[in-house]
């Protein structure tokens, strides 16, 4: 088979697998790391992926690699899943997550109250729940979800974790942890635009 016969039955499966997934060309593109443009004309039949990024579409579909080079539409190894039951699913294994971040504050507030009643500012293990629970939803959105999401995560790190300090520090300017906050939170904005425009 030459590279011109093999171009339109890869196009074809490609545009079929991320149909079925739910996917737009852009989405394709940020979890392969390539433009939409580059998507597009391989579902033009205008170019193939190589053999390393050919193996990570069948990853991410979760069919065979030699499925995309077949002349028939590849069936996912799972097809039972849609896109959206496995977005739903995703969100409660996040949801999940987030929720064991507070029931440990929950257990270990109680267990301090119990064990030692007298001590002050117990409260605090909700406090420290906060950036506990964007550092588990940072971790979530990196592996399934577009960088917006990351972006609000890594944000919500950032700010609660001033708020945490703020509040456990007693200093007469400790105030001043939200400007350390401000810089981080413009550094970051900077890296982010820069691995956007890259």
């Amino acid at each position: 088979m030459t590279e011109a016969e093999l171009r339109p039955i890869v196009a074809r499966n490609i545009a079929a697998c991320r149909k079925q997934a739910g996917m737009t060309q852009a989405e394709l593109a940020e979890k392969l790391n390539y433009s939409d443009k580059t998507i597009s004309k391989w579902e033009r039949a205008e170019g193939l992926p190589d053999l390393v990024v050919s193996q990570n579409i069948a990853e991410l579909f979760g069919v065979p690699l030699d499925a995309l080079l077949r002349d028939d539409t590849p069936k996912p190894v799972d097809d039972a899943r849609s896109a959206r039951q496995l977005n739903a699913r995703r969100r409660m294994i996040l949801l999940m997550s987030v929720s064991l971040c507070w029931l440990v504050a929950t257990i270990a507030y109680f267990a301090l109250k119990l064990a030692v009643p007298t001590l002050p500012r117990v409260w605090l293990a909700f406090i420290y729940a906060m950036p506990a629970s964007f550092i588990v939803c940072t971790v979530f959105t990196c592996i399934w979800w577009k960088k917006l999401w990351r972006l609000l995560s890594i944000s919500g790190i950032i700010w609660t974790l001033a708020v945490a300090v703020h509040i456990s520090i007693r200093l007469p300017a400790i105030y001043l942890i939200y400007v350390v906050a401000a810089v981080v939170q413009a550094l970051f904005l900077m890296f982010f635009h820069f691995l956007r425009i890259k």
